[in-house]
Order: structure tokens, then C-alpha cells, then sequence
């Protein structure tokens, strides 16, 4: 499933509305790097990208979720777009 038809999808079931897309950065287009903190699957990930972020660095102390993160990232395209990793936040070394 489309990650961004999941989110929809789940959305509706929790009986939000999903939130419109964010107006893009204005420089170049897109959002830049995303972190995903308990990236779990990776679904949020896969939605920022879909929504026009250029990179997700997704983080999440169990190693099962990192796998899980990265094989749903190739599964949809985007493995280039994704770093997964057990990571811990302060050593990330980034700022979002």
C-alpha cells in the first residue's frame, strides 16, 4: 500500500481528518532531512518523503524496527532516501 493512502487510510479509522500537505521549503522545494524518532515501520517516514522531505533519518532503539524501516523503504522506492539506525538521538549530530 501507498504509505500515504495508509496514513489516510488510518486517519479515517482514528476519526481525524488527514492534514493537508505543509507548503514546501522555499529553498528548492521540498523539506530537507526529516528525523523520524521511534521510527517503528517507518511509515511517518515514508509520508514525509511522499509529502516532498529529500531525506528521513529514522532512529529507534530496537533493531527489529530499523530492519523493518529499511526493507518498507526499499519495498517503496526509497531506500536512498532513508538512514536507519539504533542511533541515540544526542549522537544523531544533526539538527531538524
Amino acid at each position: 500500500m501507498n504509505p500515504l493512502m495508509a496514513a489516510r487510510a488510518y486517519s479515517s479509522i482514528q476519526g481525524g481528518a488527514m492534514p493537508s500537505a505543509p507548503t514546501p521549503a522555499s529553498s528548492g522545494g521540498g523539506f530537507g532531512r526529516v528525523l523520524d524518532y521511534g521510527c517503528g515501520s517507518g511509515i511517518l517516514a515514508l509520508v514525509a518523503l511522499e509529502l516532498g522531505a529529500a531525506h528521513a533519518v529514522c532512529v529507534d532503539v530496537d533493531q527489529d524496527a530499523v530492519d523493518v524501516t529499511n526493507e518498507n523503504a526499499a519495498r517503496n522506492g526509497r531506500a536512498s532516501h532513508v538512514t536507519a539506525s539504533t542511533t541515540a538521538l544526542g549522537a544523531v549530530g544533526e539538527a531538524f
